[in-house]
């Protein structure tokens, strides 16, 4: 006979795995609806994206999660992508910009990229003299 704290146990397991199916539906659902915004990470992304070596610092306008069902990747866009040199001044600028990440991957706990595409590219180059 199964002894009543282990009956307890089972149904907390079962309410939990519930509650994440539920979640799991429910943010399926919003992004069925259109770009889901992430703004309030986009400073998170930055930061992990910048190396504290590098002479260049990347910033980041804003950050929306696009998904538009079936089989396709889950899409990161962001905007106002801006890589700049130590004095401040913009080396490149990329109005949008965006990486497509295989949900099949991200279901067995892997980050693939299906593809990345950047939108009307803004590149300035100078040579030293």
């Amino acid at each position: 006979m199964v002894h009543g704290a282990v009956k307890y146990l089972f149904k907390i397991l079962g309410s939990l795995a519930l509650v994440l199916l539920l979640a799991a539906g429910a943010i399926l659902w919003r992004l069925d609806r259109g770009p889901l915004p992430l703004g309030e990470f986009t400073p998170y992304l930055a930061d992990a994206l910048n190396d504290p070596n590098s002479p260049y610092d990347l910033q980041i306008d804003d950050l929306f999660l696009i998904w538009e069902g079936g089989d396709n990747a889950l899409e990161l866009r962001a905007t106002g992508v801006h890589m700049l040199q130590q004095n401040g001044t913009p080396s490149v600028v990329l109005p949008e910009a965006s990486l497509q990440i295989s949900p099949h991957a991200l279901l067995r706990g892997q980050l693939r990229l299906r593809g990345v595409e950047i939108f009307h590219p803004f590149l300035h180059l100078q040579r030293d003299p």
